[in-house]
């Protein structure tokens, strides 16, 4: 878990952190060092270090707010339409017959559970996705301590993670670029929060492309690792 902390949660929110960071530098940074500095140049690097640090810890939940409520509720309906309740429903061609066969066996065996039928699809589907969503998650927790999934849900978490904190990047930006134009005029500040804007808009735009590709990367891991115990 705090392998995934800092890789998942912590370093997303580092990576996008420079709009807020720029901002409190030529705001509240500054007054506080120069308010500081003459009583105790140490207090003062404290005041100046300390908040951004904990704005990043502050961002680490904003951030995974963001990311679960807008693009994992927007792309997968929260887990209903993840790759890894995709490959286990009725209607999905990804496992060979054989292998299916297997996996069926095997959930029945070891969580009394089964996969949902073609047949059981067709009548509702959205209990069929549940279902699904019931076994994913009982393997997943099988599964705890697997370093390979543990690798690829990692690299998942980080850009779901990441994707969520340049929304709030992007926002930031945009009220650096009014702010430092026409409030307190800062030509190097501004022209830093117009190439954040730009480069954190990269992501969002292929966020679909990013969250499915790496989503399926995780989906073939869990169900190998799974029928290889």
């Amino acid at each position: 878990m705090d392998r995934y902390y800092y890789t998942a949660r912590l370093l997303p929110a580092a990576i996008t952190a420079a709009p807020l960071v720029l901002l409190y530098h030529y705001t509240l940074g500054t007054s506080i060092s120069v308010a500081l500095g003459e009583i105790s140049a140490t207090i003062g690097r404290f005041f100046s270090i300390a908040p951004p640090i904990a704005l990043i810890f502050l961002l680490v939940q904003l951030i995974r707010f963001l990311s679960k409520e807008l693009f994992q509720r927007i792309y997968f309906q929260d887990e209903l339409a993840m790759p890894t309740t995709c490959y286990l429903l009725g209607s999905s061609t990804y496992f060979a017959p054989e292998v299916r066969q297997r996996l069926r066996t095997k959930l029945r065996k070891d969580f009394d559970l089964s996969m949902p039928s073609a047949e059981e699809e067709q009548v509702n589907v959205t209990q069929c996705q549940r279902q699904a969503v019931a076994c994913v998650a009982q393997i997943r927790t099988k599964l705890r301590g697997n370093a390979f999934l543990l690798r690829h849900n990692m690299e998942f978490g980080f850009f779901r993670n990441l994707l969520g904190g340049c929304v709030l990047a992007v926002v930031v930006s945009i009220f650096d670029i009014v702010y430092f134009r026409y409030v307190a005029p800062q030509p190097l500040a501004f022209r830093l929060s117009v190439g954040f804007c730009l480069a954190y808009l990269i992501p969002i735009v292929a966020s679909k492309a990013l969250l499915t590709r790496f989503g399926h990367y995780y989906a073939k891991v869990l169900f190998e690792e799974y029928l290889a115990i």
